[in-house]
Parts: C-alpha cells; sequence; structure tokens
C-alpha cells in the first residue's frame, strides 16, 4: 500500500471517529484559491508534529503543532529523512507562521506523495549548485553515503535540489549514463549519483566533500625496497578485512608508489586541466603491486602538472573475486575509499 491510500485512509478513520465520539464535526472555513493547507496526523503516540528550522531532523526544534491542527504549507524541499505514523518521507514543507520552520510531509495529511505546492526558492550558497533530478529516478535515490548504502529516501523526477559537495564512490547507471561522482544534498546527511541528476555537465561543478575529523584513515607509506613485495596490496586487503591494527575508513597511498608506473605519468602529463579520466592499471604496464591493489581507479587533472587520484576499494560480484564480495555483504570486510594527491 501507498503512503498516499495509508495516510488517506488513517485520516478519514480517524475524522469519523472524532465525529462519532463528540457528535459535533468542525468545519474548517475554505482557504484562498492561493492557499495550500494540511493538516497534522493524529495517530496513538504521535501527538504533534515539530516544526525545525531547516529540512532534516538536525538541530532542536523551534515549534510544535498539534494533531488535528491545519497548517498553511508555503512551499517545499527534498532534505533529511523523517518518520511519520503512516511512512517516512524527505519531502519537507516550510510553513507560514511558526517562525516560518519546516514540517515533514510524514507528519502531514496532503493527500498526495508527491509535492502539492512550489518548490521553495532555492539559496545556493559559494561552492553549492542547483540541479534538477532526472524524469525516471526510482524511489532508491537517496542514500546515507557515496554509494551501495543504506537507502534513506526518494525524490521525484523534475523537483530542485541543492548540491553541497562531491565524493567517490559506486558506479550508478541513471538516466545521464553511468558515474562513479555522487553529490552531498545540502543540509543533509544524504547523498544522490550524479548519474540521477541534471547539472549540465558530467564532471564535478561543487566542491569535493570534506572527510570527517572523526573519520580514521591509514596512509601508506612506499619505497622501492619494497616495489616487489605487493607491500601496498596486502595492506589494502588487510584494512578491508580490518586485520591490520590501524584499519580505517579510508586510506592515503603515498605518491611514490604511483610515480613508480612511467605508463601512469606519461598518461597524465597527456590528461588536459579538469580532466577527469578513468586509468585500467595492468600488470605489464604497471606492476603486480599496482594492479591488485587498485585495478581501475580515477585520476583528476587539477593543474598543469598535479592530479588527485580516487578509487573505491570493493571487489565485483560476478567475478573471481565473489567470495570477497560476499564477505563485505556479511560484515567480515568493508569496502572503502583510497586516495592520493601528487605532481609529475
Amino acid at each position: 500500500m501507498s503512503k498516499t491510500s495509508d495516510k488517506i485512509k488513517q485520516f478519514v478513520l480517524f475524522g469519523l471517529a472524532s465525529a462519532l465520539a463528540t457528535g459535533v464535526t468542525t468545519v474548517t472555513p475554505p482557504a484562498r484559491a492561493d492557499e495550500v493547507t494540511a493538516t497534522v496526523f493524529s495517530a496513538s503516540g504521535w501527538d504533534y508534529a515539530n516544526v525545525r528550522p531547516s529540512p532534516s531532523m538536525d538541530g532542536q526544534p523551534i515549534g510544535k503543532v498539534q494533531a488535528g491542527q491545519t497548517v498553511q504549507l508555503d512551499c517545499y524541499r527534498y532534505g533529511g529523512e523523517a518518520k511519520g505514523p503512516y511512512g517516512s518521507s524527505t519531502l519537507w514543507y516550510k510553513v507560514k507562521g511558526y517562525g516560518s520552520g519546516w514540517i515533514a510531509d510524514s507528519m502531514l495529511s496532503t493527500g498526495s506523495d508527491e509535492p502539492v505546492t512550489e518548490a521553495c526558492a532555492a539559496t545556493v550558497h559559494a561552492g553549492q549548485i542547483k540541479a534538477t533530478v532526472q524524469p525516471g529516478v526510482g524511489e532508491n535515490a537517496l542514500r546515507v553515503g557515496p554509494g551501495a548504502y543504506e537507502v534513506s529516501g526518494s525524490v521525484v523526477g523534475g523537483a530542485s535540489l541543492i548540491l553541497d559537495c562531491w565524493a567517490w564512490g559506486d558506479i550508478e547507471a541513471g538516466p545521464s549514463g553511468t558515474s562513479r561522482y555522487w553529490y552531498k544534498l545540502a543540509g543533509s546527511n544524504e547523498y544522490i549519483a550524479a548519474s540521477n541528476v541534471d547539472t549540465g555537465s558530467d564532471k564535478p561543478l561543487t566542491q569535493e566533500c570534506v572527510k570527517s575529523s572523526s573519520d580514521r584513515f591509514v596512509e601508506l607509506s612506499y619505497s622501492r625496497q619494497n616495489h616487489e613485495t605487493l607491500h601496498v596490496a596486502n595492506r589494502l586487503l588487510g584494512n578491508y578485512y580490518r586485520t591490520d591494527e590501524f584499519a580505517g575508513t579510508y586510506v592515503v597511498i603515498s605518491w611514490e608508489f604511483f610515480l613508480e608506473s612511467e605508463s601512469l605519468v606519461n598518461t597524465i602529463k597527456e590528461m588536459k586541466v579538469g580532466e577527469v579520466k578513468n586509468y585500467p592499471s595492468s600488470i605489464l604496464s604497471d606492476g603486480d603491486d599496482m594492479y591488485l591493489s587498485l585495478g581501475s581507479f580515477w585520476i583528476h587533472k587539477t593543474s598543469d602538472t598535479c592530479v588527485s587520484i580516487r578509487d573505491f576499494y570493493d571487489f565485483e560480484k560476478n567475478s573471481i573475486f565473489r567470495p570477497l564480495y560476499k564477505d563485505a555483504r556479511k560484515g567480515y570486510a568493508k569496502e572503502f575509499m583510497i586516495y592520493s594527491t601528487g605532481c609529475v
């Protein structure tokens, strides 16, 4: 059953029960044609809806609206996931009065799962961009991380979003093709694949997401002495299975490791500033250690001579590494990001 039908059914039953219990029905004065109103749900354990300062569950509420009360909706925006008595949603409405705060759609009877107002005018800060969700994007569009993380919500095609920053993650197919870029939504900890939004470019247009200071990272040093010992490949596998004492949520590999590959250095020199390229390493051109460590990885040319390298350490489901892939699904191992920067 959809959230809409469930919400309408429960709201009607609540109204009938109230009328039978009191013998009186309250008629709300008709709203003006240009006004959109909604009623706060009433259910056991849900006595009011919180009014929040932003379209997310972050921060303390700035007000409350009692169950059964009507509020006037100003505009909508997608934000953090919020649970209600009959489901959850990432859709939020800015309400008039109440300090111009926000109420989650999951707490309101609007008669629809889709937005019933115009989108709120976007306030785009430095480094952020405004984008539109591509048509045909499904319910699994929003996730708690840049990749195959837990689904946190959905958005509809044509919805307007403010994108805060980008991160590397799992390859995701969408209406715009495939991409490993993911955008973090402004005012939220949710991510949407770049292939699911229309930004007018196939390259990242926002600032890169800053890694949390609480994230533990492993810095892998490198020297020519351990060039033939699969030093990096073994350390990465240890981090995957968390057998390494210093296992972390991401790994920074010493730039010296990449300078060992003449093929990679030549590729970097031929790239244009701003270009992003997938580099398919091979045993013949780059050696066993790099091939087993990274396979193919992404290069972003940031200046005339410098680049950043990103890779998501995982294993393909339909390959000889399927057992390693399944270990991550079972919780025995954990996928992570790999970073490096340097100049040639």
